[in-house]
């Protein structure tokens, strides 16, 4: 197994040395190094010596820090020399973790490929998905065998212990009429005594002449691909050198042929499958006869973006807010409680792929206000057009003050000391940079105000999350809380705000609305007008004395 980063520069003759195809890779440095702008699997087959044929795994940039190291301590180079440099490595821990990382992605590409079957992103793509027969073998690539013995191995746990426990029972019984019958004894006293027994006999059971086998199997599997699998103690194995002694002489699907008829229960017929196509594919291999695989897609940062969206977008998004009538398209929508209460509102957001050591460009932000610009205006189109909104609220049409639109900046990390390789946790949180666009000083509720906050989330959680299918409501709407506390906690720091009770609502506004345009905002549906002024900005409140309730207040939960 070999582990590349993509975007990374490595000598050519180690590009070449993995058989990486050309049509792969970009070259640099005149032709003497190069790199791979792809993220996924491949396979390629050394035709010299199919032994030295090792799996290539490309992971995501994300993983290498500021200073250029993987995982916080190692050079990408360590990582790609194939097995013989991997098997160096003194964490045992990483070795596990570095397989089961190329799985995640491998799974999160193949969803994206899947769900995406016309996109242009991803390159080469084999038809993937959990093997259950051997009809059409040669569309599952040698990943997808690995993955589904090893989930068959999770999967039916049950079924193997209750085989093993029923195989092995009363085997060293001892059968008294046998014993009598054929045994002599010896007579002491006018007493029988047997110096031998006979005990049950046991047959040949091809059940679990099959589950040594696929023991036996993941077992090699876990020597050179260093996933986490351990083998019950209970069953003698078949020797590493002896699976690939099988592989070698194509003594695998031989074994498996002559024991096939042996099997009724569907499960073990599901297995005997699963052993028959890793052994086919193994001994291709072996024979110079395996074809060249991959799945691979070139722009990585297009699939976080999907992982993005699966934890936060709402799949009911009207036409033209997402895909804008201008030609853009929002990375992330939803609909969430407002800011200013009784109302909702579309949160928008823009997920970063970079490396560490980059940050949001201007370019970046900028396109994040036209996003949220062209949202306000599809709103309020539709509500000059008497669309029903809900509790949808953009502009007052009383004060003619404009809704707080939410915005935000979420990006892809890996902090090793945080995160290592860490699956279940989010560790989704604010970085403490926000950014204005205005047109007016001191107008809080006005259509150009706009913030965007930061965050920061685990890449692995976001991956995982992708790759099984999608995260749980709860954590969906936990991840949707912070974002909303964080906007709250900016405009708390960067603004007063007052509610304000008047004795006659409508004649207030129009007595205050030109002298606080863009500070005030109606809550009709509770009869109270929102004031906002910009700390640091002395506000004349003495015209607020008429109204019947006047009170400072913050924005909260």
């Amino acid at each position: 197994m070999r582990i590349f980063f993509e975007h990374t520069h490595y000598p050519l003759d180690l590009i070449q040395e993995a058989n990486v195809p050309e049509y792969f890779c970009t070259y640099v440095e005149g032709g003497l190094s190069a790199k791979i702008e792809y993220v996924g699997y491949f396979f390629s087959l050394d035709k010299v010596n199919p032994s030295k044929s090792e799996p290539l795994f490309i992971l995501p940039k994300i993983f290498i820090n500021d200073i250029g190291k993987v995982f916080g301590k190692y050079k990408p180079i360590d990582l790609a020399k194939g097995e013989a440099s991997i098997s160096k490595i003194n964490d045992n821990h990483l070795k596990v973790e570095l397989f089961e990382l190329s799985t995640w992605i491998y799974r999160a590409i193949h969803r994206y490929a899947s769900e995406n079957p016309t996109s242009s992103i991803v390159g080469r793509e084999q038809r993937t998905q959990r093997v259950t027969s051997r009809k059409g073998n040669n569309s599952y690539t040698l990943i997808d065998v690995i993955l589904s013995l090893i989930a068959f191995n999770k999967e039916h746990q049950n079924l193997i212990t209750y085989l093993t426990i029923t195989q092995h029972s009363g085997n060293k019984k001892i059968q008294w009429p046998k014993t009598i019958s054929k045994v002599r004894p010896i007579l002491q006293k006018g007493n029988p005594i047997y110096t031998e027994f006979l005990t049950k006999g046991k047959n040949i059971n091809f059940d679990e002449q099959l589950v040594v086998i696929f023991y036996s199997v993941l077992d090699y599997l876990r020597i050179k691909y260093h996933f986490n699998v351990r083998p019950p103690l209970n069953y003698e194995l078949i020797p590493n050198r002896q699976i690939q002694s099988m592989i070698d002489n194509g003594k695998g699907t031989r074994l498996l042929k002559s024991i096939r008829k042996k099997y009724f229960k569907d499960e073990f017929v599901a297995l005997w499958d699963l052993l028959y196509v890793f052994f086919e594919k193994s001994e291709s291999i072996a024979a110079k006869k395996y074809k060249d695989e991959a799945l691979l897609a070139k722009d990585f940062n297009i699939i976080f973006e999907a992982m993005i969206d699966d934890l936060l977008s709402d799949d009911d998004i009207p036409s033209g807010l997402k895909k804008q009538k201008d030609g853009k398209e929002i990375d992330h929508i939803y609909k969430g409680e407002s800011l200013i209460p009784s109302s909702s509102i579309y949160y928008i957001g823009d997920s970063k792929y970079y490396l560490a050591s980059n940050d949001v460009s201007q370019n970046s932000i900028s396109k994040q206000f036209t996003y949220a610009k062209n949202v306000i205006q599809e709103c309020i189109n539709m509500q000059n057009e008497g669309i029903d909104m809900g509790d949808l609220m953009y502009r007052d049409n009383l004060t003619e003050g404009y809704n707080i639109t939410p915005n935000f900046f979420i990006r892809g990390t890996y902090n090793e000391e945080k995160c290592k390789f860490d699956y279940t946790n989010s560790h989704f949180e604010s970085i403490g940079k926000e950014f204005r666009n205005i047109h007016f000083e001191n107008r809080p509720f006005d259509r150009d105000t706009l913030w965007v906050v930061s965050f920061n989330i685990n890449f692995l959680y976001a991956l995982s999350s992708y790759a099984s299918g999608g995260a749980s409501t709860n954590d969906k709407r936990d991840l949707k809380s912070i974002i909303k506390q964080r906007m709250i906690e900016v405009f708390n720091e960067k603004y007063d705000f007052y509610q304000v009770i008047p004795n006659n609502f409508q004649d207030f506004i129009q007595l205050h609305k030109q002298e606080f345009y863009g500070k005030m905002l109606a809550d009709k549906s509770k009869n109270i007008i929102w004031f906002a002024f910009e700390k640091g900005h002395e506000i004349d409140l003495s015209n607020l004395l008429g109204a019947l309730e006047s009170h400072k207040v913050r924005l909260s939960l």
